[in-house]
């Protein structure tokens, strides 16, 4: 798997790095972010990062922090998918920020690779144990699978990595694992 040092990458502050996330939804140019914990396969800097990778420009921006940048990250995905991954509209009300039961997910999930992940997800974080995952677009620079999406879950515990690949983007898969992702306690 590749990482960032396998890459040129541009270093900015978070605020460039969020006026890029605007510059590039605003003009409709394919683009994508990634947030980067320190035990991600991903990221070989002992720093939490985050990614922008602006596709149609071939540039990947990137700013590193001590500290989890989840609220930023959230900003960004919300530029890129569109919507609030905590938005009440796109979540059951009667749900809790990390469902326990396997009913919960499979309403929700359309993808077995999917749920398998989420249900491990699930388990993590009922014990406050942060996970984290990727959504891969099919031209991102880490994509296994270059043209297909790529979901991919770095289980922290096992040290496996889960993947789900689709040739469509998985729309109800993209949602569920960014809401479950933004939703946890633990942000380390």
């Amino acid at each position: 798997m590749k990482t960032l040092s396998d890459f040129d990458v541009i270093e900015v502050s978070v605020d460039r790095l969020l006026e890029l996330g605007d510059e590039l939804a605003a003009s409709g140019e394919r683009w994508h972010n990634h947030v980067l914990s320190t035990d991600c396969r991903l990221n070989d800097r002992p720093q939490c990062a985050l990614v922008v990778e602006a596709s149609d420009r071939g540039e990947v921006y990137v700013v590193y922090s001590d500290e989890p940048m989840m609220e930023v990250g959230r900003r960004l995905a919300t530029l890129v998918h569109g919507v609030d991954p905590l938005a009440s509209r796109h979540r059951p009300a009667d749900r809790s920020t990390n469902p326990s039961t396997d009913e919960d997910l499979e309403l929700e999930i359309c993808s077995p690779n999917v749920i398998a992940m989420m249900r491990r997800a699930a388990e993590l974080s009922a014990h406050d144990r942060h996970w984290h995952h990727h959504i891969v677009f099919p031209e991102c620079v880490f994509n296994p699978h270059p043209g297909s999406w790529t979901i991919l879950f770095e289980d922290p515990q096992t040290g496996e990595t889960l993947e789900s690949v689709s040739a469509e983007r998985p729309a109800d898969d993209i949602r569920v694992t960014e809401t479950l992702f933004f939703s946890q306690r633990t942000q380390s």
